[in-house]
């Protein structure tokens, strides 16, 4: 018999209630009063056997999915859990069926320093190599002639080396 999900109004996995993904309790005390913080139950002690489910989780908090990077190709490989799972530092913030004060919908994480300053250095690097190809192209056009006349009025505008002898035909 599945566990059923002990948030107050929520009937996940009861006989009437949809049957859906549980969670257990995490085992460290930090995490732990957060989770007890954050649902709406008072003087409530989990057990081993208290879940909660994945209704009261954002979909962001869930991993599906887990990927590796061969080292050898630079493949990126994804493969789909068979067990989903909470990322590390998840918490229940939806209660759909308690005051809307008590659901945190937006959980918003914010971009580590050191990976904001690489999105900008690969950003700033693809538009320098933009321009280098861009100003490469132009010059090769302005070098660029279709005639031995073309060839012949763009070398009386340049001034050569006295060691050098141009003879025009």
């Amino acid at each position: 018999m599945p566990n059923k999900c002990c948030v107050p109004g929520c009937t996940g996995n009861y006989k009437t209630g949809k049957k859906i993904q549980v969670f257990s309790f995490p085992k460290d005390a930090d995490a732990l009063k957060q989770w007890l913080r954050a649902i709406p139950r008072k003087d409530f002690v989990p057990t081993s056997c208290t879940k909660v489910c994945a209704d009261h989780f954002d979909a962001s908090c869930i991993e599906k999915t887990t990927s590796y990077t061969d080292p050898r190709t630079g493949r990126v490989i994804e493969v789909a859990l068979p067990v989903p799972r909470l990322r590390p530092g998840s918490v229940p913030t939806v209660f759909s069926g308690c005051p809307s004060y008590l659901s945190v919908r937006d959980q918003s994480t914010r971009e580590t320093p050191d990976a904001k300053r690489s999105r900008q250095e690969a950003s700033q690097l693809a538009r320098a190599v933009e321009e280098s190809l861009a100003s490469y192209e132009a010059e090769q056009e302005r070098d660029r002639f279709s005639s031995l006349e073309e060839l012949r009025a763009r070398l009386q505008g340049v001034s050569v080396s006295p060691k050098w002898t141009v003879i025009h035909k």
